[in-house]
């Protein structure tokens, strides 16, 4: 064999190979790109019965406002205020005092849950309060509110979870582990 036909020969596995090498770095940045693109958007949440403990802001993620907004007008249809004691927290927040120890895939770290009390005819129902022990002594506008919040598809509410947190409230983002994962990591490596 002739060096003109060897480098006939090398020529194409080298522009195979090369071809390869060029598609494997498109992939990867293509991948990074989409990646970046599921970017969680934090922002603060207002409406008229929804509103933040002691005017502190009530933060969700974007795509968490429209289930924010349906319980909003569960409020407003059970003339019940909804007082936020926390929505999205930082995953470097030390907790004290919660009513239950916080999941390591808290719906909080990704902004996709909230923790309330009710004020309803000037009386606050804290967690003991809309414990489910207590649940059939609250008034009928708060059972209601939360029965709502219960019969809606997507919506939890905590004092049906095995531990109870009568105070929660999320959309169960975390079933799907590897898209809260992407949301939590957008947060923090931001």
């Amino acid at each position: 064999m002739n060096k003109k036909t060897q480098s006939k020969k090398i020529l194409p596995v080298t522009s195979i190979l090369v071809a390869f090498i060029i598609v494997g770095v498109l992939a990867v940045f293509i991948n990074s790109c989409q990646k970046k693109h599921v970017v969680s958007n934090l922002t603060t949440f207002k409406s008229s019965n929804i509103v933040g403990y002691k005017n502190k802001p009530v933060v969700v993620d974007a795509t968490f406002v429209p289930t924010m907004n349906l319980i909003n007008s569960y409020a407003v249809n059970n003339n019940v205020m909804v007082y936020v004691t926390s929505s999205y927290r930082h995953s470097n927040n030390n907790l004290k005092k919660t009513v239950v120890k916080p999941a390591s895939m808290s719906n909080h770290l990704i902004g996709h849950a909230i923790d309330m009390n009710i004020v309803y005819k000037g009386k606050w129902y804290d967690s003991k309060l809309m414990s489910k022990n207590n649940f059939s002594r609250l008034p009928f506008n708060v059972r209601n509110f939360l029965n709502e919040i219960r019969h809606t598809p997507n919506i939890r509410w905590g004092g049906d979870f095995k531990t109870q947190d009568p105070v929660h409230i999320d959309d169960h983002y975390n079933k799907n582990r590897s898209n809260w994962t992407v949301k939590f990591n957008a947060l923090n490596n931001s």
